[in-house]
């Protein structure tokens, strides 16, 4: 609902858009759903199509950082996190625990040092990767029904059976196995999905356009 929020406030005018991305980059600033404002940001400047920076110096710096904050996340925080992950107030996304929340911002690091730095998106670009990544999405959808319903189901069937440990590994890669055959099984639904939103769009564009022809004329006319 986000992303179509923002995709429909980008189609009334550059102003809407600019409030409701700020509003909601604001109500989601301790939750994870501020990844999705700024990866529409990234996606509206077009970020990923613009020429890398010719010095690697400041893309690898936000890799590193990036992975750091996700590394130190279990045994360190910032003091302001702390606070702003507890923070009560119903003015802001209910924020979620802040190791949780310092990963978050890290993972936007390291995607934007990735996103400017020129061997990575040649890595990317390999075509085994690119059509292995239409799974991406699909992958997103499933995996957190699948995570917390069967395979915690599995992991409690087995913990008196096996142990704790042996009970959760088998879960996590039983968890990642269903995940991996349902987004492959979804990733139908998705593909239909996009076609048909293609479709809309090029009605919603054709319309739109003798409209606007139409406007153009009468007000030549009006002048004339």
């Amino acid at each position: 609902m986000a992303i179509l929020l923002l995709c429909w406030s980008a189609r009334q005018s550059r102003m809407l858009w600019f409030v409701v991305v700020t509003l909601g980059a604001a109500f989601t600033i301790r939750s994870a759903y501020i990844c999705f404002f700024v990866g529409h940001l990234l996606a509206h400047a077009h970020r990923a199509e613009r020429p890398t920076p010719q010095s690697r110096f400041f893309p690898i710096l936000s890799i590193i950082i990036g992975v750091g904050c996700c590394i130190l996340a279990e045994v360190w925080q910032p003091q302001w996190l702390k606070e702003l992950c507890g923070y009560q107030s119903h003015l802001l996304f209910p924020g979620q625990f802040a190791p949780m929340q310092q990963k978050a911002y890290g993972a936007i690091l390291v995607l934007v040092g990735i996103i400017d730095l020129q061997p990575a998106r040649r890595l990317l670009s390999v075509p085994w990767l690119v059509e292995r990544s239409k799974l991406s999405f699909p992958l997103y959808l499933v995996h957190w029904p699948l995570l917390f319903g069967p395979a915690a189901a599995l992991f409690l069937l087995l913990d008196s059976a096996v142990g704790m440990e042996p009970a959760r590994l088998i879960a996590i890669a039983a968890g990642i196995g269903m995940a991996i055959l349902c987004s492959v099984l979804f990733a139908g639904v998705d593909r239909y999905a996009l076609g048909l939103s293609r479709r809309l769009r090029r009605r919603l564009s054709d319309a739109e356009f003798p409209a606007s022809i139409a406007g153009k004329s009468s007000s030549t006319l009006a002048r004339l």
